[in-house]
């Protein structure tokens, strides 16, 4: 089987959902073409990734900041953020962490994987899945 095609997305935006109260959408976009792709997410989820984009720096750090300084602290860096799958219309993702030898793949959900990593833009679809 050949390998899956990855088509790298960039944070297009961030709102709040008209179809589902006290949800967002996460418009993520190609970086080389015109597709985009909607996630619904929930208010904290959203919430952290707009301070990621803002670059607010919190009094206490968040969920996806213990996630982060708890890598570092083993030596893991995330590698890319792939959005894996997509099952009666729910989304799924990896982060793929290394330490320079070894690579992890660690289930999530892309709200909680794009928290984590929106800083970096290692954000990744495999376009056989979609």
């Amino acid at each position: 089987m050949a390998a899956l095609k990855k088509i790298k997305l960039e944070i297009l935006g961030l709102s709040s959902s008209q179809s589902q109260t006290g949800s967002f959408a996460l418009v993520l976009g190609e970086l080389e073409g015109n597709r985009r792709l909607p996630i619904i997410i929930g208010m904290f989820e959203a919430q952290a990734i707009a301070i990621e984009i803002e670059k607010i720096i919190p009094n206490r750090p968040m969920t996806h900041d213990l996630f982060k300084s708890f890598s570092n602290a083993f030596h893991f860096h995330v590698e890319e953020i792939i959005i894996s799958d997509l099952k009666e219309g729910v989304f799924f993702a990896k982060i793929v962490c290394t330490d320079g030898l070894k690579k992890t793949e660690i289930d999530a959900r892309p709200s909680d994987a794009i928290a984590i990593d929106s800083a970096s833009n290692h954000l990744f679809i495999l376009t056989k899945q979609f």
